[in-house]
């Protein structure tokens, strides 16, 4: 359940925290992250830079995950 949390090595990454208590089989209940939505992102037309900044990290870390814990 916190495998995402626990094992996240990237600092420009976060991971919201799974709640325990509140969590079933079927529930997954996470700490609230404040941010914005892709698209709301989007709308305020970051350079591509910035875009490619950020989808190199999103490449980062899902390859990581699957190279490291599959």
């Amino acid at each position: 359940m916190t495998m995402f949390y626990d094992q996240n090595p990237f600092d420009n990454i976060r991971i919201p925290k799974p709640i325990a208590g509140y969590c079933s089989k079927t529930v997954l209940t996470m700490d609230y992250l404040e941010g914005c939505h892709l698209e709301e992102w989007l709308k305020q037309n970051p350079t591509q830079k910035e875009k490619n900044q950020y989808a190199q990290q999103l490449w980062d870390f899902f390859v990581y995950f699957f190279m490291n814990h599959q």
